[in-house]
This record gives structure tokens, sequence and C-alpha cells, in this order.
């Protein structure tokens, strides 16, 4: 949960960066749930295929992403709003040392590779299937 946790606290920079001071939190819980579904749908895609061989024409729908991301949303406002945990994380963030800020970096710079990858694969496995 760490990286969602540091993904939360870069994408609420970035929002106050954007001049974003009306709904940086709003804005942040969608902009993760994007980037979560994004991830999710291509490693769906990679796995039914490694499974069964072939991707289904229900996940290939316009329904899927948009309940799976309606469900994206339900649980990160859940998680970042119950209790006003958005606001711990961050204070746990904003003091951070500048080693493990680097740290952070390295893991949003990993993640943001293994989605572009994850990208080149489902593109790969969709056209082998059509």
């Amino acid at each position: 949960m760490r990286i969602v946790d540091f993904i939360f606290y870069r994408f609420y920079r970035m929002q106050l960066s954007v001049n974003n001071f009306t709904t940086p939190v709003g804005s942040t819980i969608i902009g993760v749930g994007g980037a979560l579904l994004f991830n999710l749908m291509c490693l769906s895609y990679v796995l039914f295929d490694c499974i069964t061989g072939n991707i289904p024409k229900k996940i290939l729908s316009p329904i899927y992403p948009i309940v799976l991301y309606f469900l994206l949303l339900v649980i990160l406002s859940f998680t970042f709003l119950y209790k006003k945990r958005y606001k711990q994380i961050i204070e746990r963030y904003e003091d951070e040392a500048d080693s493990a800020v680097i740290k952070g970096n390295i893991c949003i710079i990993a993640y943001l590779v293994s989605t572009i990858l994850f990208l080149g694969i489902t593109f790969y496995i969709i056209a082998q299937n059509h």
C-alpha cells in the first residue's frame, strides 16, 4: 500500500504545481484511479491471454473499464477520505529525507516503466488475437 500512498502524494503535488488549490484531493483520487485502472486493464488482458489463450469479448467491452473505474474510485475514496487519511499521507511525505524521496522517485519511475511495458505487451497480445 505504500506505493499507492506515494503515488497519491506525487499526484497531489502535481495538482498543487498546476495551481489546482480548489480540489487537489479529489483530482488526485481521480488520477490515481485512472493510473490503477490502466494497469489493471492491461494486466487483465495479459492474464486472460496467458491463462485461457484468448481475451473474452466481455473484457473488451467498453462497459468493463467503466464499471472497474467506478469501483476503483469508490475504494480509493474510502481509503483516502475515511478519517482524512490523505492528511496523514501528505504529512508523512512532506518531511521526508532526500534519500527517501530518491527511493520513492525510483519506485514511481519503475511504476511508469512497468505501465508502458504492460501497454506494449497488451497491444501485442491484442494484435495477435485479431
